[in-house]
This record gives C-alpha cells, structure tokens and sequence, in this order.
C-alpha cells in the first residue's frame, strides 16, 4: 500500500535533482500543486454517482435563491473566512467547527468579519455576512478553459516522469492536461479574489484546506495583495507532503503555500519545524493555535449538558460504550471493518457501538449491513450529533487509520485503538505519545477491550 511517507521520498528527490522552484505559469508557482496533481494521480479516490452529481447541481442552483442574509456586494472587513469544510448540526446552526470559533472571538473583540461559503450545499450560518461562490467559481473555471489556450509547461518533465517510475509511481501524459486545467482555473479565479479582497481590504484570510483549487486562487490573490494567508488545520500534518519536506523553495517562497499554518497541537508544531527547511520556515510559518472548537466541550456549560443528554439517552447504561470513527471503502480498509463487524457479533450485548459515518460521504461500508439494526448499534445519532459531544461520553475510540480523530480525541482524554498499521507506519512517534494503539485481530481486540473494561470499573 502506497503512504505518504512512500510521496515524501518522491517528492524529496524531485527536489535534489530538479529545478522545482523555477516552474510557474503566470508567475503562479507549480510545484506545490503538481504534487498533489501526482498524488490525486496514484491514489484511489471516491468517484460520486451521478445522481450525487445532479443532487450537487440541484443545490447550487438553490443557493441562489435561499433566503439567508447572504451578501453579493462587499464591503470593508477586518478578517476573511474561506469556508470549505463539512459543517456540524450545533445548537440549531449549522457551524464550521474550524473558522466559526475563530469568527466569534473577533467578534466579540468588535471586529468585523466576512464569510466565503464555496460548497454546494445548505447548511450555512445565518449569523453572519456570507459570499456564496460556488457556482461564480464553476463558471470561471469552465471560462479559463476557454480563454486561455496555452498549455502548462514543465522543462524537465521527462525526469519527473522517470523519476516517478523509479519510485514506484505512474505519472502519465494526462496530468499535464489535470495540472493544465487547474492552473488555469486557479488564475482566473484568483483574479476575481483579487477583486474582492480589494474592496474588503482585510488584515488576514482563514482558509482550511490550502491546496484545493479555489483554496490556492484565494491565498494567491491574497499573497499578491501581501494580505496574511492563514491556513487553519483540518486533519493530520504527520507524514502530510502538504506540509512537510518542503527542501528548494523560491525566494520570497512559495506564492501558492500559506504565510502560517494554523497547527492544533505543539505536535504538529514540531513537524512541520523538524521536516522543512529554514528557508522555508521563513516564508511559510507554524503556529500553535489550538484545536479551534475543543474549548467549549472541555467545560461543562448549558450547551455540553444539553448534548451530554442527549448521549445518555441513547447509551447512558452501557458499561463501555465504543465510537466507531468510519471511513469510506475505497480507502482499502474493508478487512478491517470486517473484522471490527465480527467482534461486534462475538462481543457482550451489554457494549453500546456509535457507528459514525464519515462526513463526507455520509455512508456507510457494506460490511456494515448485518450489524446497523442491532439495539446497541446506533448510527443515526451517532452521525447527526456533534463529534466532540461523543468524545465526551464515550469510553474510548476505535478507527482504521485517522491520525486527525486520534488527535483531537487526546485533547478529551480519550484513547484510540487502530485496526490497521498504516497509521502507526505513518505517525508512530506521535501516537506513542497520545497513547494510541493498533491491534488487528479481533482476539486481541475482544482481549483488549474487556481488559479496558474492567480497569474503567476499578477507577
């Protein structure tokens, strides 16, 4: 199975021996996109139905006409949200558990802040000023392609290739028209932003996810108005070419990677110092902002007791009560989950099982089938409720290899038991150090957790 780490030794190399830091087009830099380009190349990825296709459509189309207190024109602002992640259901909001907490602690300092929503859907806020740019994105895109014919070019990109094929990867004739699409894409929306950013003169744009298309048109069209371009954590950093093994970098560094990295923890911190060069270090710095939303669950208030109910009320009388973190099966972790739906058959009837499903897919693997309609299996709940409202009552947590949830579960004292080694090949030392542990047999696992079991009644 192909890791990050296996990238990072490709992409290190690429760096020794090849110009990369000199590729551009129309000034934009390349090679912090064609790595990507690379990596989305060589790596299975979920491919929606077309009925998920046409349900997007059908959403973007509404947004047009949904009554929020969306805005078309802007206006000065102190700070700029880009939001592309999935949203939580939270106290009748539908919040961005990333940037809204980040949002709110400048607004309550009075300052002024205005939101870039750019996903198809309508779980939006209502409380605050909000730009909804998917479609303007999609219609610049498909422009681009018109107007600008001229394909991207890489000088040395019979290395590359060979390169690739020394380490195991295929790079084929087609990414160059991937890598020349998305530039293109990436330019002219970059000149909208452009236009944007000009009247709301912001101090700082917050974005979560840097290196997905518009992502980079926002914090280049920032970075050419030498506005700070801040990009917020939003899963691992460990063993993530995205930020680490950065070794040839421009002067003034890359215009296509942000001015600072929101990290959650000093762990993250010490990777992305420990894993890139100085030069680096000095264009593209870490930060220790904490895991934005942890805060308000870590203390008991109205809001926490309200969703510690609503747990209870689904598991309170369980002696262990075990979240399933999934992920979709295209990741390759089917034996795993297989393996977990027979210990759930095997295990005592008295252990409650949260099956939550992955946000971004909102489904669940096959395997799973034999399982869901049992009385201490819940899904539905388990998938609406907030995530962190689940670490707070449950026992402990169980996944295949999500670094990220291992992470934010530490900041809740809780342990993560892994069913595959990928993770621990990955991010070992990091996981050592928030007591994580991979077991992949289901002996072993019933073993471990009736142990577990027995040591919370002791307490």
């Amino acid at each position: 199975m192909t890791t990050n780490k296996n990238f990072i030794e490709f992409f290190n190399e690429c760096e020794k021996m090849l110009p990369v830091d000199t590729w551009t087009y129309k000034k934009i830099h390349l090679w912090p996109i064609l790595k990507w380009q690379i990596f989305n190349s060589n790596v299975k990825h979920y491919s929606p139905s077309i009925f998920i296709r046409l349900k997007q459509i059908a959403q973007l189309v509404r947004i047009l006409f949904y009554p929020t207190n969306c805005r078309f024109k802007p206006q000065a602002s102190d700070f700029v949200f880009y939001s592309q992640g999935q949203r939580t259901h939270f106290e009748d909001k539908w919040l961005d558990p990333l940037l809204d907490p980040i949002k709110d602690k400048y607004v309550n300092a009075r300052k002024s802040v205005i939101s870039i929503e750019s996903q198809p859907e309508l779980k939006i806020p209502q409380y605050y000023p909000a730009f909804h740019l998917r479609i303007i994105e999609a219609i610049l895109y498909a422009i681009a392609q018109i107007v600008y014919l001229k394909p991207v070019a890489i000088p040395e990109y019979a290395k590359l290739k060979a390169t690739a094929t020394k380490h195991g990867f295929t790079i084929n004739d087609d990414i160059l028209i991937s890598l020349s699409r998305t530039i293109k894409g990436i330019y002219l929306i970059a000149q909208f932003y452009s236009s944007l950013l000009k009247i709301i003169k912001p101090q700082r744009v917050y974005l979560t996810c840097y290196y997905s298309m518009a992502g980079t048109a926002l914090l280049y069209a920032a970075k050419q108005l030498r506005i700070e371009a801040v990009d917020v954590q939003h899963g691992s950093n460990m063993s993530n070419f995205a930020y680490i093994g950065w070794k040839k970098i421009p002067e003034g560094g890359y215009n296509t990677i942000p001015d600072t990295f929101w990290n959650w923890s000093k762990f993250d911190v010490a990777e992305i110092k420990n894993n890139n060069s100085k030069k680096f270090l000095t264009y593209h710095k870490p930060f220790l902002g904490g895991l934005p939303w942890a805060n308000q669950w870590l203390e008991d208030n109205a809001a926490t007791n309200k969703y510690d109910k609503k747990v209870a009320a689904i598991c309170a009388d369980a002696p262990l009560k075990i979240l399933v973190l999934t992920r979709p099966s295209f990741y390759g972790e089917e034996s795993s989950w297989k393996m977990l739906t027979d210990l759930i058959n095997k295990a005592p009837p008295q252990w409650f099982w949260l099956l939550r499903k992955h946000p971004a897919y909102n489904k669940l693997d096959a395997c799973f089938d034999q399982v869901v309609g049992y009385k201490n299996v819940n899904v539905d709940e388990a998938s609406d409720l907030p995530l962190y409202a689940l670490f707070r009552n449950c026992d402990l947590i169980i996944t295949t290899s999500s670094n990220a949830s291992a992470l934010e579960a530490y900041f809740f004292n809780k342990q993560t038991i892994f069913l595959s080694k990928v993770a621990e090949e990955e991010s070992g030392d990091l996981l050592r150090k928030i007591n994580c542990k991979t077991i992949e047999t289901p002996k072993e696992l019933l073993v471990f957790l009736k142990a577990f079991q027995a040591a919370k009644q002791t307490k």
